[in-house]
């Protein structure tokens, strides 16, 4: 797909429904707290992506999230209808909880991708949460699909555990120059290059918290999101304010958040909520 405009972006992901079968207590997504989510259509899903890859030319890495991505009844037709794209896409990635052992129409699916521009990630909680990791493990050795096992079951856990982004519902940081320090110390911006998600909603945020506290009513920078079904505005002008986000020094959803950064104490991962 040609774009009048080249717009790159590190890292994107699509949530692609908020419904999970874990209730973790620090989840990313806040996807607990999403007790009434429902799964978006299919239709939905592919006009969203539609929109996203009119903005973006070539983003180098694609996440499918949830919620647990698995869950949702039509995957398999979200990956067929990716195979477009991927002259925009790096890396495809499917993000699971090993909860699911994915079905033989997925794996056919997933096994039509190129190895080195596919693969399934597959975060490993232990026996009590992430109970099907490897028969996961070895459906996808047998059917040659690329994935990778993340380790969050012990003390060697990816980055050390989770991170507490803290209560979202009052302000941590009062001053324009302490939001901006929690910025300049956060891995979303930084490291990450953020990861502009797009919700069930079809809008896009630039991180979790941020998500989070629109949806709290905290926060309504309509400079700081997009909505992709915007058709007050051209791609390009969509184009300039996802830009706009990755050049500045701070977000207002920051004055609420801990933010992820490398000081940040860790916890458990997944643990679960009552």
């Amino acid at each position: 797909m040609k774009h009048s405009n080249a717009f790159t972006m590190e890292h994107a992901t699509i949530l692609i429904s908020l419904v999970c079968n874990l209730r973790c207590k620090l989840c990313s997504a806040f996807s607990p707290y999403h007790t009434d989510a429902k799964h978006p259509s299919e239709e939905h899903s592919k006009e969203s992506l539609k929109r996203f890859f009119q903005i973006v030319s070539h983003v180098d890495k694609f996440t499918i999230c949830g919620g647990e991505p698995l869950l949702y009844p039509y995957l398999t037709e979200i990956l067929e209808f990716l195979h477009a794209y991927m002259p925009q896409i790096g890396l495809l990635e499917i993000l699971t909880n090993g909860t699911i052992i994915p079905s033989p129409k997925l794996l056919d699916c997933m096994g039509r991708y190129e190895k080195d521009c596919f693969r399934v990630l597959v975060d490993d909680y232990g026996h009590d949460k992430s109970r099907r990791v490897n028969e996961i493990k070895e459906v996808l050795q047998k059917t040659g699909i690329s994935h990778s096992i993340r380790n969050y079951k012990d003390e060697n856990a990816h980055c050390g555990g989770w991170v507490d982004f803290g209560d979202l519902t009052e302000k941590k940081h009062d001053t324009q120059a302490q939001i901006e320090e929690k910025y300049s110390k956060c891995a979303y911006p930084n490291r990450l290059g953020f990861s502009f998600a797009i919700g069930p909603d079809g809008y896009m945020f630039p991180c979790g918290p941020a998500r989070r506290c629109w949806e709290l009513g905290l926060v309504d920078n309509y400079s700081e999101y997009i909505n992709l079904y915007d058709d007050a505005l051209s791609v390009d002008d969509q184009r300039k304010k996802m830009q706009k986000v990755l050049q500045g020094n701070s977000l207002e959803a920051c004055a609420y958040c801990n933010g992820m950064c490398e000081d940040s104490p860790r916890f458990l991962p997944a643990e679960q909520l009552d």
